[in-house]
């Protein structure tokens, strides 16, 4: 009866993972200059897995 409760989370667990809709971003700053010599800070936004390795976008 216990592998039968284990396999049923298990799927139920792995239903779930897929349809989560959760973005994780990392945010870090650039500076840059500008064409009449100012200085400025760009954000630069990256979304990242569950493990924090960047997702590229196809």
């Amino acid at each position: 009866m216990g592998v039968v409760t284990g396999a049923a989370e298990g799927a139920a667990a792995a239903t779930k993972a897929t349809f989560t809709n959760e973005h994780r971003i990392v945010r870090s700053w650039r500076t840059e200059t500008t064409a009449d010599g100012r200085t400025i800070q760009v954000p630069v936004e990256i979304e990242v897995d569950e493990n924090g390795r960047p997702i590229e976008k196809k």
